[in-house]
């Protein structure tokens, strides 16, 4: 009898020895890698970002005119570098913020004295636009400013220009052989002077050249030159003979 009562109480701590054993975690072998599954989450909504428009207002920069109540400037030209929308011939160089036209020193005049160089704007000034442009000569530059259109090379020009050699303005009928010269005056230009041209739809023309630390010191041409000068799509020309010219600012007003 005593033997049957100890058998159960043996048969219950075998049983709960070996639930014990088999719920304890097993043991990984060397060299085997465990790869633990990633937590998962529901997948919400996905967060989109708003740009919101800039309150800020673009500014445009509008350049100071060279000369007060000539208008507001349209385009400007300081020649800080040689991108410029000018072509120009004969040599060239950038000094001190200045575009320098200057002659090079074994230079022989030819016996017509056809101007050495120069320069002439890429694109037409429309009627009703003013052109200013401040300037100086050194040593013995003659030179001849102002609006011209046409081929020179078949003498078919339409040209109105300052002649600082003569001291005339000087009005091609269109052709370099049919010129009318109005006395206008000579001057000393080795110091800074403005030059100033406007001209209407109707052919009006009005032009002025002044000393811009003197501005007494000036001359001017006002006249009507036809209604076929104010179709015409004149561009600026600058050029020169001798010595050298020196364009410091250019700007177009409206």
């Amino acid at each position: 009898m005593t033997k049957n009562k100890i058998f159960p109480q043996y048969s219950i701590i075998l049983f709960s020895i070996f639930l014990l054993i088999g719920c304890a975690p097993a043991s990984v072998p060397d060299g085997i890698a465990t790869i633990t599954p990633e937590t998962t989450s529901t997948p919400g909504p996905t967060a989109t970002a708003i740009i919101l428009p800039s309150l800020t207002p673009s500014l445009t920069i509008t350049p100071t005119p060279l000369v007060p109540d000539l208008g507001q400037a349209l385009f400007s030209e300081g020649f800080d570098d040689i991108t410029f929308p000018f072509n120009f011939w004969g040599p060239g160089r950038i000094e001190s913020g200045a575009l320098i036209l200057e002659r090079e020193p074994d230079y022989v005049s030819p016996p017509n004295l056809w101007p050495y160089g120069g320069i002439n704007k890429m694109t037409p000034v429309p009627p009703g636009v003013t052109t200013v442009i401040l300037f100086k000569k050194t040593g013995n530059a003659t030179f001849n400013i102002g609006y011209h259109v046409g081929d020179y090379s078949t003498e078919k020009v339409s040209r109105f220009s300052y002649n600082s050699g003569r001291g005339t303005w000087d009005i091609y009928h269109d052709s370099t052989l049919d010129v009318e010269e109005i006395l206008a005056r000579k001057s000393d230009f080795s110091q800074w002077h403005y030059f100033s041209i406007t001209r209407s739809a109707n052919g009006d023309f009005d032009a002025r050249i002044w000393e811009r630390d003197n501005p007494e010191n000036s001359f001017s041409f006002q006249g009507n030159l036809g209604s076929e000068w104010g179709a015409l799509e004149f561009t600026f020309f600058a050029d020169y003979h001798l010595g050298s010219l020196v364009l410091d600012e250019y700007q177009e007003l409206h």
